[in-house]
């Protein structure tokens, strides 16, 4: 068959495939366990993962006012599924964990919960990799995780869903009315005997107002700097927006010298309903990326899961590694000497030069740029890839002054694999907003 009849159609069957339900996944095996924290047992769940050894563990802190399962997302069952164990823990004072809720405690948990972990017994029988354990949660969850990952530095990995940094939080709070009683309302609705929660709400307030420099997350960037974050944001995050939370605390983190931090944002809410498989994916390869359970031994991933799924993560890692890590220096690895690209309206790029000044004036012209792998097919040498791009336009781009509106880049590449490296690009796209 001829290579143009080829790509043609490997692109068709991507939007075939698009539509094409999933297969149910095995019901992972779950089950839950006790943890205790200052004497008050902790209600958690364990999502155990099927590995030939110890697995990687991400320790997951649910919103507020927790969960009843608990789980948080689905990323429970959905990453135990796919090798990753997952441990859910409800703070006290949330559900069926005794005691009463206050932002002290929740620390005092999750530390807990991380030494849980850490138990010879806990490693025995779960098989848990005690040099591959990542910190996480969703909402109050993310941000609670990253204040305590800010003063314990065994923890050196770190996910946050819509994390709430609760300075900028205690702060709005403080000097808008509307939003006080807002907060006020939402808060007491779920609180015993109607709700799951049991905290004192004006203790718990005046917590957060005199211990700025221990939830604030911006304040506490620099001693974040040195971890592997994962931050998750949604576009129509209405809760934890991205102008008032997440952009001040990726830019905070940037400042202070962070260079390890993801920044991956949905076209969604605070609840992540319409991506949660998608979410799921990037939360189970970043977590394989940091762990170094993930691409960094072809060899084995070739013999456990086939060239296609090599070919396909080296596709991903322009997304991956130079768009949402920045990480220009890895361009030598991903891509052949003589790489070429073929781009919209005959544009080319060729060899590692121009390939590096392309990428750079990208990132130049727009701070917060990241990218999503939407879908991918692998045949033979060729890798398909339809992905989705967005970010504020900052900076000049092809002879355009920046606008600070949302950019937005929908697309599909062919990428030809050759000795492990992208060799040559076929690349069709849409751009708006620009």
């Amino acid at each position: 068959m001829p290579r143009d009849t080829l790509l043609i159609a490997a692109a068709l069957a991507v939007f075939v495939q698009f539509l094409v339900l999933p297969a149910a996944a095995q019901e992972p095996s779950s089950e839950p366990v006790q943890i205790l924290s200052d004497g008050a047992a902790l209600q958690a769940r364990f999502y155990r993962a099927e590995c030939d050894a110890m697995c990687p563990t991400l320790l997951l802190i649910p919103g507020f006012p927790g969960s009843e399962r608990p789980d948080v997302l689905g990323l429970g069952e959905r990453l135990s599924a796919d090798g990753l164990h997952v441990l859910v823990v409800n703070p006290r004072g949330l559900h069926q964990s005794e005691g009463m809720m206050s932002f002290f405690h929740t620390l005092d948990d999750i530390g807990a919960a991380f030494d849980w972990l850490h138990d010879d017994a806990v490693i025995q029988r779960f098989g848990v990799d005690t040099t591959a354990v990542v910190l996480g949660g969703h909402s109050f969850g993310g941000g609670t995780t990253m204040a305590y990952a800010a003063r314990d530095p065994r923890v050196r990995a770190i996910v946050s869903v819509g994390g709430t940094d609760h300075g900028v939080l205690i702060r709005k709070y403080q000097r808008d009315a509307a939003f006080r009683e807002r907060v006020r309302r939402l808060v007491q609705s779920a609180l015993a005997p109607e709700g799951p929660a049991r905290a004192d709400f004006d203790a718990t307030w005046r917590d957060l107002s005199e211990n700025q420099d221990i939830f604030g997350l911006q304040e506490n960037a620099a001693r974040l700097a040195d971890r592997s974050i994962l931050l998750i944001g949604g576009w129509e995050d209405r809760n934890v927006t991205m102008d008032e939370y997440m952009l001040p605390l990726y830019r905070s983190l940037r400042e202070v010298g962070a260079e390890d931090v993801t920044f991956q944002v949905y076209h969604d809410n605070h609840g992540f309903g319409q991506v949660r498989e998608r979410l799921a994916n990037d939360v189970r390869s970043w977590v394989r990326q940091i762990t170094g359970t993930n691409r960094e031994n072809v060899a084995h991933a070739a013999q456990q899961e086939g060239q296609a799924e090599v070919n396909k993560a080296t596709a991903r890692r322009w997304f991956e590694d130079v768009i949402n890590r920045r990480a220009l220096d890895a361009l030598a690895d991903i891509y052949a000497l003589d790489y070429v690209h073929h781009g919209p309206e005959g544009r080319e790029i060729r060899g590692h030069e121009e390939l590096r000044a392309f990428a750079a004036s990208i990132l130049a012209a727009s701070d917060d740029r990241r990218a999503i792998v939407d879908q991918q097919i692998a045949e033979g040498d060729l890798v398909v890839t339809r992905f989705t791009s967005s970010g504020h336009h900052t900076g000049p781009w092809q002879g355009l002054s920046p606008t600070g509106e949302v950019w937005t880049t929908e697309g599909i590449v062919i990428s030809r694999i050759e000795d492990g490296k992208i060799a040559e690009d076929w690349e069709v796209i849409h751009i708006s907003g620009m």
